[in-house]
């Protein structure tokens, strides 16, 4: 039964990458909406990349503090026994 899947989930993905290979290249041919395209995923980047930095030192700095507080307590527990 799972060697009938997995041949059956072979053939799909070959089925679905083959149509999407011929979605993309049915696409590509305006060029209007290539570069529509190019510029919003630009545009998401940038918002990811900017957010990301935003965020960032307060992650780094609670990590940090976690890492501080999980490191003590096992210390303290082994200098107690």
């Amino acid at each position: 039964m799972k060697g009938k899947l997995k041949g059956l989930a072979t053939k799909f993905l070959a089925v679905v990458s083959a149509l999407m290979a011929l979605t993309v290249s049915a696409f590509a041919e305006t060029s209007d909406a290539v570069a529509s395209m190019s510029t919003g995923i630009a545009g998401i980047k940038d918002d990811i990349v900017s957010g990301i930095g935003a965020v960032a030192p307060y992650a780094l700095a609670i990590v940090g503090l976690f890492l501080l507080w999980r490191y003590g307590m096992r210390f303290f527990k082994s200098v107690s026994k």
